[in-house]
């Protein structure tokens, strides 16, 4: 699947289909991955997920993510997100209402939130590599930049 990675206008990016299905989205540091049928799906999902990007924040010297055990995550609600936990560290959130991929069946979505300082191509990246180890369906041939005009 092609991917294409475009600024939102709001200070965010959109990871689209080549049909303009949003799979994915960074809004400063919370990435975000959509496209699962059901919320256990996302939770799954979001585990793996976070520890594909974990392990390669922790390869190029970024500030990896908490480490979590082998818990049954849970989902809890502080007040203003639903969180997916394992023990008490937090694994990602789950968004409300969860961002559409354009596919009626495919309604729920994931956020991890990064830690420190992270610039765009950072959260570019952990985007991308969450979204490959979320979906499976994702190469590093597969992403399109725009194309970028001479000024």
């Amino acid at each position: 699947m092609s991917i294409r990675v475009l600024a939102d206008g709001a200070d965010g990016f959109a990871l689209l289909t080549p049909r303009g299905e949003l799979v994915g989205w960074i809004r400063g540091r919370a990435i975000g991955v959509a496209g699962f049928a059901d919320e256990s799906a996302a939770i799954e999902a979001a585990v793996h997920a976070n520890r594909s990007v974990s392990e390669w924040l922790e390869r190029n010297a970024r500030s990896s993510l908490a480490p979590f055990g082998n818990a049954k995550p849970r989902v809890v609600h502080d007040g203003a997100h639903r969180w997916i936990l394992s023990g008490t560290v937090p694994i990602a959130r789950l968004p409300e209402p969860a961002p559409t991929t354009g596919d009626d069946s495919l309604t729920h979505a994931f956020e991890i939130v990064l830690r420190g300082i992270i610039n765009e191509g950072v959260a570019i990246h952990a985007a991308l590599i969450a979204l490959r180890a979320a979906r499976g369906d994702i190469d590093a041939n597969h992403i399109r930049w725009p194309i970028q005009r001479a000024s």
